[in-house]
């Protein structure tokens, strides 16, 4: 959202990172040392209560019946898109590319042909 991103997209995402988090799901590639968790934490629901209007279309894909994935998705209700799947799991993007729902999925939220066709340019830069 601080790349001024018009759609985000996110599969089962921490949305509220704590020293707790962090250490219960840390793992060699954690870079705590970047973010700032004494002060409570990072979260994102406040975050986005924060931004006002001026926020892009965010989907979130999480399985209903994960409870830790569930709570960390509905937390953020009024502020996101949820897309709710018939699982279990946290690896909720291997699912819906299992069950042929991935490329659907980001096709309709980013509007236009996914996988991206070859020799199509494609700027990350904000418009």
């Amino acid at each position: 959202m601080a790349l001024g991103a018009r759609k985000v997209t996110a599969f089962s995402p921490q949305t509220d990172i704590t020293d707790e988090v962090v250490a219960r799901f840390k793992s060699p590639d954690t870079r705590v040392s970047e973010f700032d968790t004494a002060a409570g934490g990072l979260d994102l629901r406040l975050f986005l209560e924060q931004a006002g209007g001026r926020l892009p279309d965010i989907a979130i894909h999480y399985g209903k019946g994960n409870p830790a994935d569930r709570a960390a998705a509905e937390r953020l209700q009024g502020h996101v898109r949820l897309c709710p799947h018939d699982t279990t799991t946290h690896a909720i993007a291997q699912y819906m590319k299992e069950k042929g729902l991935l490329d659907r999925a980001l096709a309709a939220h980013l509007g236009g042909a996914w996988p991206i066709p070859v020799g199509v340019r494609v700027s990350l830069r904000p418009t």
